[in-house]
């Protein structure tokens, strides 16, 4: 399928699902197919996500990323720091994470961390 008619995506804590397909119909029972199969999928979701965890594997469009994970710190007097600096506060942005890496290479980014 080269060029789509229909494109869905949606967001599910922080997951995206990208759903594509030349016409509406076609787009319906794909997703209905989903629906069907969702105890599958999230179970292979987790799965691949364990895998990932586990191996210290972070995609990239280069095939490689940084795994060293962030420092939250013994100190609670600031922000959690990286080998870049101070992590960006993005608490307000309601994002999956509350602190990310400045380094502006996003092939070189250390690891999210989460204070939630």
């Amino acid at each position: 399928m080269e060029n789509p008619g229909i494109w869905a995506s949606f967001s599910v804590n922080g997951d995206l699902f990208n759903f594509k397909a030349n016409s509406g119909p076609e787009l319906a029972e794909l997703v209905q197919g989903w629906a069907e199969s969702l105890d599958d999928i999230q179970t292979a979701l987790a799965d691949v996500k364990q895998g990932i965890v586990a191996k210290g594997i972070f995609t990239n469009s280069a095939g490689k990323g940084n795994s060293t994970p962030a420092s939250t710190g013994a100190k609670s007097d600031g922000p959690p720091r990286c080998k870049h600096g101070e992590m960006k506060d993005l608490t307000a942005k309601n994002y999956k994470s509350t602190h990310y890496c400045p380094e502006k290479d996003r092939d070189s980014q250390c690891p999210p961390v989460n204070l939630r």
